[in-house]
């Protein structure tokens, strides 16, 4: 009796180590960013750290994100690069499992109005997005960004111990800040 107890223990433990490794982490990783490129809001909101819903309601997320996809003065699309994921260490805190995952993204703006300064609103794209580099491309009146960007995956306690994600801005942080904890923060170095 006391075998099987162990023995049903052992891989149950098995199970919960396998949930928080690089292995489980980089297929959930590579889906999550394929619904933010291919725009599946209901997916990418269904894999996104639930946390998130404790501060900014499901509904009033998604409306957010249906409306940035679907602005009449800016069409917003993620384009199909490789993303070039760089994981960091899988840091434990408490009874949760945390990683800061790199990538890089390219971000097409094509907007509705002709912009009249071009130098400026690159500039003022790039500050605002974090962009490394920013290209106008004037016959299509668009720009499009490319954007070393971050994401912060989570398996805890509000994930039911699975990989769920969070994109992290490297300008504002307002999001991360409220969502997660203090020692989550120092120990992702954020």
């Amino acid at each position: 009796m006391k075998k099987l107890f162990f023995t049903a223990i052992a891989i149950l433990f098995s199970l919960g180590v396998t949930a928080q490794s690089r292995e489980s982490l980089e297929p959930k990783v590579a889906e999550f960013h394929k619904y933010l490129v291919t725009n599946d809001i209901d997916k990418f909101l269904d894999n996104s750290y639930p946390k998130t819903y404790l501060v900014v309601p499901r509904a009033t997320l998604k409306e957010a994100l249906v409306s940035a996809y679907n602005s009449p003065e800016i069409k917003i699309i993620f384009l199909k690069i490789d993303p070039e994921f760089s994981y960091g260490e899988i840091k434990k805190v408490g009874t949760g499992h945390y990683c800061l995952i790199n990538y890089k993204q390219r971000i097409k703006m094509v907007l509705s109005n002709p912009v009249n300064d071009i130098e400026g609103f690159k500039a003022a794209m790039m500050q605002g997005m974090g962009a490394e580099k920013a290209t106008f491309y004037e016959e299509e009146n668009a720009l499009v960004l490319d954007i070393n960007a971050r994401m912060i995956a989570a398996a805890d306690s509000y994930s039911n111990n699975e990989w769920t994600f969070m994109l992290n801005d490297k300008v504002r942080n307002d999001l991360m800040n409220a969502i997660l904890d203090n020692d989550v923060k120092k120990a992702l170095g954020l």
